[in-house]
This record gives structure tokens, C-alpha cells and sequence, in this order.
């Protein structure tokens, strides 16, 4: 696995090719052409990464970094490829624009994403533009930022092939599905320096505070009746992901990213490009849609959930402070950026946060309200 060095001094240049597909599923679209044509442009000498998004169309793009004619010249023959592909293997999503725009303007709200959400770019298009970088600069706040991005992202190709190629052999199915998604985070949440019973804390902390956020007392109970119907299936997931040596192909592949991301996202903080503050355009962006989405974002009128009041009296702050909370949060970002390249909806990974947490629990024997008790106690 290479892991490019993190520039934070400016942006290499990127190229874009755009494959705008409306179908939900895109696993066969990435198993029998776009993966194939990022490892071929990888062995040619390029970096580049995935990245699934709605703006202007539900799309697959791939990101190339390298010399400018190298890319021009790459990006040409893969845009080729991907419409020779959709040639013979179309999507027939038969998605109205309107019905696009609707699903853009929820997803701008809930994303951060500001509009114009239009054009919506027809369905079966492949495209090559110049990438551009401006806005998440502006969002993460540094170019080196962006580039660490763009690294850790291009460090997941591996295990996104190899979830895939699992998921191939049950169909897709959603619980297969739910099973890489507790496999990943177990094995990232294992990388934490206090291993698993202390790095499964992040993903409950998402679950709770989307829990909390959702005001809705029936999603927690059809989460805990999917873990009753699944038996002891995940718990042998987190047990397997959460050993250092494990031989489960799925388990192995997100160990070997989570610690090639660590090492990345460590050199860009090191070198400055990692703060953890927010930046002044995503504070502007929290408030530049409609009051319930600001609420959304300021803890002081939304208020917070009885585990992060908890969270907040066992002094985290000086955790959240510290340089391995900052890059641990940063690569958690991109796995579940990752996850939604082997088609997993957000219900999903909420889904797979609470099995991980529920088996973490049972597998050590101790609840987070222990955990805190004893801390503070």
C-alpha cells in the first residue's frame, strides 16, 4: 500500500473523470469498471481516489493526481472505458430531475452542500473536468488538509475491492452489507491507542447524538430487534476485526488502511495541516440554510444526549484536545466516506454502530454508563 507524502504548502493539481450514474447500487458499476480502471491508472504511475456524491446527479468520480499531461492523457482513455462500459451496462434508474433535485436539496441541507444543486447531469454521462479543490479548502481549512484527504481516500481502494468482491458472493445482501460496516469501524476503532473499548467510543457517539437528534423513540428498538434476529453474527465481526493478526480478508483489509491512514493523517498534522478547529466557512455554512439546521449544528439550542452530558463531565475535553483524538476523528471522516463507495446508506451505518457497540459492550463486559462511573466515580 503507498502512502504519498502530504503536501501543505499548496494543492497538486487534480483531473476528474465523473461517472454519473442514477442507479442506488453501485457495487457493479465499481467491481467491473471503475475499480479496475483506479488500479490500472494507480500502476501507471497516478494517485488517485473514489468519491460518491449527489451534486448534480448521483455519481462515482475518480480523482487524479499527477503530471498534467499524464493525467490529460489517463483521464481520456478512462473516460472512454466508463462510457464503453455504460455502453453494454447502463443504469436504467429512470430518476425525473425533479425527483434528483428534491433528494439534492435534503441531502445540501443535511451535507452542508450549498446550492445551485442544478444542472443534474444525464444519467449514463461520463465527464472530465479540472478538480475542483476551493471549496474544501475553505471547509477543512488547509490545503494540507485537503491533500491528507485525498491520501487517505486513495489508501482505501484496497479494502473498498475487497468488501466488495465479499459482498459479490452473497448478492449484495444488506445484512453482508451491515456486516462490513461493523468490520470496519471494529477494526479502526481497534487502531485507537486504547484499542477497541476505548476507540468504539466515537461510533457511539454518532449513534447517539443522530439518535438524539432524530427524536424518534422507534429507531433504537428496530436497531435492537435486527441484533436479536442476527444472533452472535456480529459479535464474531468485532471479535475477528479487533484482532491484531486476523486472516478474514474483510477484517485485514480496513486494519492495513486504518494504520496507513493513521501514519498520513499523523505526518499532516505534524507538519500543521490538522487542527481539529472548525473553519470560519463551515461555521458560516451551519447558519446559511434554515433555522432547524442551525439548531441542528449549535449544541447551546439543541442541547445533547444523556452520553455526551456523561461524556462531557468524565473530561473529555482533554482527550478531544489531544493529537491522537484529532487524527483519529479526520480518518473516521474518510472510512465513512469509504462505506458509502460499497453502497452503504446512512441508516446502515447507524445500524452497524449500534451492532459494534452493543457487542463491545457484551464482548468486555462493561456499559459506557459503567465506563464513566468508574472514571469519575
Amino acid at each position: 500500500m503507498t502512502e504519498p507524502s502530504t503536501t501543505v504548502t499548496g494543492l497538486t493539481p487534480t483531473t476528474d473523470v465523473v461517472c454519473h450514474y442514477h442507479e442506488e447500487a453501485k457495487a457493479p458499476l465499481l467491481r467491473d469498471a471503475v475499480l479496475p480502471l483506479a488500479e490500472r491508472l494507480r500502476g501507471a504511475g497516478l494517485s488517485v481516489h473514489l468519491e460518491r456524491h449527489w451534486l448534480h446527479g448521483p455519481h462515482v468520480r475518480l480523482r487524479l493526481r499527477g503530471p498534467e499531461a499524464h493525467r490529460a492523457s489517463a483521464a481520456a482513455e478512462a473516460a472512454e472505458r466508463l462510457r464503453a462500459h455504460l455502453a453494454v451496462a447502463p443504469s436504467r434508474a429512470g430518476l425525473d430531475e425533479e425527483l434528483l433535485l428534491r433528494r439534492s436539496e435534503a441531502a445540501g441541507r443535511a451535507e452542508l452542500v450549498p446550492p445551485p444543486y442544478d444542472p443534474i447531469r444525464p444519467d449514463n454521462t461520463v465527464l472530465v473536468t479540472d478538480g475542483d479543490q476551493g471549496a474544501l479548502v475553505a471547509l477543512l481549512g488547509t490545503p494540507g488538509a485537503v491533500e491528507c484527504r485525498a491520501d487517505v481516500l486513495a489508501a482505501g481502494l484496497a479494502p473498498v475491492r475487497v468488501s466488495l468482491d465479499q459482498l459479490a458472493l452473497v448478492g449484495d445482501a444488506q445484512a453482508a452489507r451491515v456486516g462490513v460496516v461493523v468490520t470496519a469501524m471494529a477494526a479502526h476503532a481497534d487502531t485507537w491507542p486504547g484499542r477497541l473499548l476505548s476507540g468504539y467510543h466515537t461510533f457511539l457517539s454518532h449513534l447517539e447524538d443522530f439518535l438524539f437528534g432524530e427524536r424518534d423513540d422507534l429507531l433504537r428498538p428496530r436497531f435492537a430487534a435486527f441484533a436479536e434476529r442476527a444472533g452472535g453474527r456480529y459479535h464474531d465481526l468485532v471479535r475477528q476485526a479487533s484482532t491484531p493478526d486476523t486472516t478474514e480478508p474483510v477484517a485485514a483489509a480496513w486494519r492495513a488502511w486504518s494504520a496507513a491512514a493513521w501514519r498520513i493523517a499523523e505526518r499532516a498534522y505534524d507538519a500543521g495541516a490538522l487542527n481539529g478547529a472548525f473553519s470560519a466557512e463551515f461555521r458560516r455554512l451551519t447558519t446559511s440554510f434554515d433555522d432547524a439546521t442551525a439548531i441542528r449544528w449549535d449544541l447551546s439550542r439543541r442541547g445533547a444526549s444523556a452520553y455526551h452530558r456523561a461524556l462531557e463531565a468524565s473530561g473529555f475535553q482533554r482527550i478531544a484536545a489531544s493529537r491522537e483524538f484529532q487524527v483519529y476523528r479526520f480518518c473516521t471522516n474518510m472510512l465513512y466516506q469509504l462505506l458509502t463507495l460499497c453502497d452503504v446508506a446512512p441508516m446502515e451505518r447507524y445500524l452497524g454502530a449500534h451492532l459494534l457497540v452493543e457487542a463491545t459492550q457484551e464482548i468486555h463486559g462493561v456499559s459506557w454508563q459503567d465506563a464513566f462511573a468508574a472514571r469519575t466515580g
